[in-house]
């Protein structure tokens, strides 16, 4: 029963009226398009505003669908090039469905549906339901969600084990992406029955009932693995028929074959032009030569037949399937779902043994053979190149106009998401230049010349008897039918794949929880790196793309992550622009180009590697080559010999002392006062005691240093440095002041002990002139870090802050204490001394002790008490103890994790419960953290 003969009851009543008014509105954006084309493009106004009125007037038209379209078009063609073919394709397509509209009650039910379906007409689920069920193993092979004005939307695509059948899920939520549970997760599968929803080529679907429970599966059919949108079904029955599983690697493409075909085999075509022209259809033989006919046409209307050029059969001869490859079986499948619905944007397609590739041409995904198909513009899948490594994967993606979108890959048994990329608009199909010329000065000015145009498009064209405008608009939806449904595989050279790397995997929990982690520069990444170092991984190829960016980014972490990413990273960096400049350590120790020849980082951390394994060869090495170097590195290559420091380092710390480079000889100076028994601390503690005495009556200092210093004083590192050693006296600078830090840090702490006559405590107390309380203070401490001695660090943290240096670094000081001397110090202090607790916590190294774990936790709990009896009291709210807090997800116990989920049960205050119980969730991702790297 045709749309205008239905019954005249309230539904029937309310969808004629629809249909008038769609057919109104379409009739009217039929005329506003001959107009763009007719005045001419280059004329025509492009702005945001005059598509969005066009596209209200769809709205009130209630074609919804076509309105989206227009909306769409100011981003598509903004600051494009080629906007014109851009723009004249999209005015096509739209020319073709408003022709297809007018004609809706001639077409087929299935074509009718698909018209509706553009158009924006709803279809109810229930009317889906009635479709008839397709029962299948589902395999989620991909999920998307999108974003528009708070509509979340989440796409999820099913192929069928059994049929080879693509089924597309499509679900909406507006405000929050909360979608019902009951769809399988990617890598899943479902034996379920599902209901397409009726179209000339259809792929959404609606879930119908399920049979048993969702199970993971490893394995994809390999025998329908090429083909797009293939179902098999029996003449008699809509029974899924297998499709020779096993039995050949290339799919059945061939039509006319008993049991071997399309569901959707399309029993008309969409129509371009008006209902009186006549014609019979016309076959072209495009350059491409596809494999099965692509058709835009109709009853009494022009026909454009995309087949095969070296055959008379309208679809792939079976002498030949066995030679498609599952690139060319991708194509024909598209080429058939286009040829029943020529308005797809996209459809879905399952490319096994695909290499991802990088070249001259740009990104392209290739058979081993070196067939290829081109990714669309804007993709730039480096995770998908990651993962591959130059060995075939699987693809999952879809086809589109301007290339393939990957969505997922299929590889070592498991279905790993892609991430989307920002997508730009897709290039057009070449349209022509005549076309194109004709669209922007207008047919009003120039005429269509169909002998300029292909000539499979041009015989086809020649006869279609429409007014210019119509006739430009008819002539582009012909030439982009072609150009897509006759699509030609590129070629492409593989690459060499990636080296193999025989360390053990990161477990995949693991590894997601570093992906969040590093996305989110989670504080947590020290302790996660430093409990993953031990097992040496190395990351799943999926996240080398993610690492290598975050490396890229994150200097600090880079030596870490580039570890992690191992091999297939290394091989990815150099596939990138900005990648292969990152500095990747020697991937062997003995190797010593990366000493000889290597990048400043890699000469450094090839010592560094050395000096660890063999001191003694570390500093051969160095001496050897010190002669030629210059520059910063030297003072670097220099620190390293601070590892495992020795008096066999001695003579070339002493050539240092002669070096140039300031930074060099201060360098040398410090690492030779660590030397207790070297040349140097003599020289420093002969000066000490030339320099510095003592009133034995009131124990006082006297210092009387030189001035000016001789050469071999200035040798040793004692002369006039800025900033740190800058101190004043009377309003003026004093370099003496500075001159004796300076001795002092370099002199060996025993040496005051002896001529105070007595302990770090006591020598500390002796008295001394104002003018060198600071800097001698600052000497002592600067030697009893230098120097690692505890019991000095003891006598200065206690004896308080004296000058600023002391201030600053009173937190080493005490990091140099014994640890149950820090603990107990810390106990000592209650909630009045927070502002002490978070100065000194950071020199409690990882994790914290428990009973300073419970001290503190209890101090946080009384505070909130005060917050829930005195409201809005400054400083009683977790806001002003936000550092600690996050210092305590950090270094508390994993085991404090109960414990805080209990005090937030007891908190009255609602805030300090919500701190509490974000600090136990923190505890205890760090637990679960530490447990996946086991």
């Amino acid at each position: 029963m045709s749309e205008t003969q239905v019954s005249a009851t309230p539904e029937s009543a309310a969808a004629r009226q629809r249909a008038v008014r769609v057919s109104a509105g379409l009739a009217e954006l039929d005329v506003w398009l001959g107009d763009q084309v007719r005045t001419g493009l280059a004329q025509a106004e492009r702005s945001g505003r005059v598509f969005a009125t066009i596209a209200a007037r769809m709205v009130d038209a209630q074609a919804p669908g076509v309105a989206a379209v227009l909306r769409r078009l100011p981003e598509l063609v903004a600051g494009r090039e080629e906007w014109p073919d851009l723009l004249l394709r999209e005015y096509a397509r739209l020319h073709l469905l408003i022709a297809a509209h007018r004609r809706l009650d001639e077409l087929t039910p299935e074509l009718r549906a698909s018209v509706r379906t553009h158009v924006g007409y709803p279809t109810r689920a229930a009317e889906v339901r009635e479709q008839p069920a397709l029962r299948d193993a589902w395999q989620v092979l991909g999920v998307r969600l999108s974003e528009e004005e708070r509509l979340h939307t989440r796409r999820t695509w099913l192929y069928g084990r059994r049929t080879g059948r693509w089924a597309l899920l499509v679900e909406h939520h507006f405000g929050t992406p909360e979608f019902p549970k009951d769809v399988p997760g990617l890598g899943m599968m479902a034996e379920a029955e599902v209901h397409f929803y009726p179209g000339a080529a259809p792929l959404r679907a609606l879930w119908g009932e399920r049979f048993g429970a969702d199970e993971p599966f490893t394995t994809l059919p390999l025998a329908v693995s090429g083909v797009g949108g293939k179902f098999l079904e029996t003449p008699d029955s809509h029974e899924p028929v297998p499709a020779s599983v096993g039995e050949s690697r290339e799919p059945a493409l061939s039509t006319d074959r008993p049991g071997v075909g399309n569901s959707y085999e399309p029993t008309q075509h969409a129509t371009v032009g008006g209902p009186d022209k006549a014609t019979q259809p016309t076959t072209i033989a495009g350059p491409d030569e596809p494999t099965q006919p692509a058709t835009i046409g109709g009853s009494g209307e022009p026909e454009l037949r995309v087949a095969d050029g070296d055959s008379d059969e309208p679809a792939l001869s079976s002498d030949r399937q066995g030679f498609a490859g599952v690139i060319d079986s991708a194509l024909a499948g598209h080429a058939r779902a286009l040829a029943a619905d020529p308005w797809l944007r996209a459809w879905p397609v399952l490319l096994t043994d695909i290499v991802p590739v990088l070249g001259a041409q740009g990104w392209q995904v290739a058979e081993i053979g070196g067939t290829a198909l081109p990714l669309s513009p804007g993709e730039s899948p480096w995770q998908l190149l990651g993962i591959s490594g130059g060995h075939p994967v699987t693809v999952i993606g879809e086809w589109t106009t301007g290339g393939l979108v990957p969505i997922s890959v299929f590889t070592a048994g498991t279905v790993v998401d892609l991430e989307p990329q920002r997508m730009e608009a897709a290039a057009a199909p070449a349209t022509g230049g005549h076309l194109t010329s004709v669209a922007l000065l207008g047919t009003a000015r120039r005429a269509v010349d169909l002998s300029a145009l292909n000539p499979a498009v041009g015989a086809v064209a020649t006869r279609l008897s429409a007014e210019p405008a119509r006739l430009l608009l008819e002539s582009v939806a012909l030439h982009e039918a072609f150009a897509r449904a006759g699509v030609r595989a590129e070629r492409a050279e593989l690459p060499v794949p990636a080296a193999d790397d025989p360390r053990r995997q990161l477990p995949v929990a693991a590894a997601l929880r570093l992906a969040a982690m590093l996305r989110e520069r989670s504080v947590f990444l020290p302790e996660w790196f430093e409990a993953a170092a031990p097992h040496d991984f190395r990351a799943p190829e999926a996240w080398c793309a993610l690492l290598l960016e975050q490396a890229s980014a994150h200097a600090g972490l880079r030596p870490l992550l580039l570890r992690l990413a191992g091999e297939r990273g290394r091989w990815l960096a150099a596939q990138h622009p900005e990648w292969r400049k990152l500095e990747w350590p020697s991937s062997t120790e003995e190797d010593t180009d990366g000493w000889e020849s290597g990048k400043p980082a890699e000469r450094l951390a090839w010592l560094t590697r050395l000096r660890h394994r063999e001191p003694d060869a570390a500093r051969e090495a160095l001496t050897l080559a010190w002669p030629r170097e210059s520059g910063a590195l030297k003072a670097e290559l220099l620190a390293v010999l601070s590892q495992d420091l020795s008096t066999k380092d001695e003579p070339l710390l002493e050539t240092a002392l002669d070096d140039r480079r300031a930074d060099v000889r201060r360098t040398a100076s410090g690492l030779l006062a660590l030397l207790p028994d070297s040349a140097f601390t003599q020289r420093m503690t002969a000066r000490a005691r030339d320099w510095v005495g003592i009133e034995l009556g009131a124990p006082a200092f006297v210092i009387d240093l030189p001035n000016p210093l001789d050469a071999e004083a200035r040798r040793d590192g004692i002369f006039d440095r800025p900033v740190e050693f800058t101190y004043r006296w009377n309003g003026a600078p004093d370099p003496t002041a500075g001159r004796l830090r300076q001795l002092v840090a370099a002199t060996p702490l025993p040496h005051w002990q002896a001529l105070a006559g007595g302990d770090p405590a006591a020598v500390v107390r002796v008295g001394v002139e104002e003018r060198f309380r600071q800097p001698l203070f600052d000497g002592w401490v600067d030697a009893a870090l230098a120097q690692h001695d505890s019991a000095w660090a003891r006598a200065l943290f206690e004896a308080g802050v004296p000058s600023d240096v002391a201030l600053l670094r009173r937190r080493e000081l005490f990091a140099l204490l014994p640890e149950a001397d820090r603990v107990r110090h810390l106990l000592r202090l209650d909630g009045a001394w927070f502002s002490e607790i978070e100065a000194l916590l950071p020199a409690m190294g990882h994790p914290w002790p428990e009973p300073l774990a419970q001290h503190l936790i209890l101090l946080l709990f009384e505070r909130s008490r005060v917050a829930a009896q005195r409201a809005g009291a400054h400083g009683s709210g977790p806001a002003a103890h936000r550092a600690l807090l996050q210092a305590a997800a950090a270094h508390l116990p994993v085991g404090a994790a109960a414990t805080a989920a209990v005090v937030a049960r007891r908190c009255e205050d609602p805030a300090w419960e919500r701190a509490f119980d974000r600090l136990a969730r923190d505890l205890t991702h760090r637990s679960m953290m530490l447990e996946e790297l086991q």
